[in-house]
């Protein structure tokens, strides 16, 4: 399990497939940025609790990178 609270901390993977999911538990007042294959795809406000979100879905085949970033501040709890 990974956990970050600083802004701007990152988590970044590989993967293969046309899609990728993360499960995530916050404080329901965080903002991350989600990139995949480089780019800017999405911001995600997720809910308070522990919860599964989509950060990628329908990609060609083959492998492809994700990456979340974290857009708030530590006081707003940690990831």
């Amino acid at each position: 399990m990974q956990r970050f609270a600083w802004s701007a901390t990152r988590i970044e993977t590989h993967f293969q497939g046309t899609g990728i999911a993360i499960e995530l538990t916050d404080s329901g007042n965080n903002w991350f940025e989600v990139f995949v294959d480089g780019e800017p795809t999405m911001v995600l406000r997720p809910m308070s609790g522990q919860h599964s979100y989509p950060l990628a879905e329908g990609l060609a085949a083959g492998e492809h990178t994700v990456a979340i970033a974290r857009r708030t501040e530590t006081f707003f709890g940690i990831s």
